[in-house]
């Protein structure tokens, strides 16, 4: 069985081929003399990554023989820069939530044994609003995400029915 990324060569090759066709196709039905200067017009390419396409590469070491090593030695050392930062900043949200776990389930413990006290000393209404309404807060803020993420999959298998039919 071919692998995906031979599967995808030969779809990429099939399309060039076909899109090659069609443009000399085309390029039939113009005067010989314009055939050319339309030809360098539509030829282009595209190039996506952290260091330049190696052709500009080369142009930069007909200027500058040190330059390519020193781009990609930049680009390398901004990468570990970058996930550095990325490391720093969710090692940051994870102990900012800690903390705020730690202090609501202090304050939590607080209102319960408030709200006890009061019922001990004989404030059965106000210690049973107290505790209760703390209670039911707690647990409310406790499951309010997990309502959230089972609302918004029922939503989306919801949208998923709709553009199915």
């Amino acid at each position: 069985m071919p692998n995906d990324d031979s599967q995808n060569q030969e779809l990429k090759t099939t399309d060039e081929a076909k899109a090659k066709e069609d443009l000399d196709n085309v390029l039939k039905r113009i005067p010989k003399k314009e055939r050319n200067e339309v030809r360098r017009i539509i030829t282009s390419s595209t190039f996506s990554g952290p260091i330049p396409h190696p052709d500009i590469l080369k142009g930069y070491a007909e200027v500058y023989p040190e330059a390519p090593k020193q781009i990609i030695e930049n680009s390398i050392e901004e990468s570990k820069h970058r996930r550095k930062f990325d490391d720093n900043a969710l090692e940051a949200a994870v102990s900012e939530n800690r903390i705020r776990l730690y202090l609501a389930t202090l304050v939590c413990l607080t209102m319960i044994i408030g709200g006890v006290t009061l019922i001990l000393c004989g404030h059965e209404v106000t210690g049973g609003i107290l505790t209760g309404s703390t209670l039911v807060g707690v647990l409310s803020a406790y499951l309010a995400p997990f309502n959230k993420n089972r609302n918004s999959n029922d939503n989306n298998e919801s949208e998923e029915k709709e553009i199915d039919k």
